[in-house]
């Protein structure tokens, strides 16, 4: 394998991996909050505006 073929590689799997992560945290956040908006009233979900 050449020098080119595997920083290519390298590149691809790096890409992959960090989109996997993004996708990864973005569920997370949508499921944390929506408990965490289950679990408080509206009166203090609302107190910061």
């Amino acid at each position: 394998m050449s020098a080119v073929t595997g920083d290519l590689l390298l590149s691809l799997t790096t890409f992959v991996a960090a989109f996997a992560s993004g996708l990864a945290g973005f569920a997370f956040a949508l499921i944390a909050s929506g408990i965490y908006l289950y679990v408080l009233t509206p009166a203090k979900r609302y107190r910061w505006c």
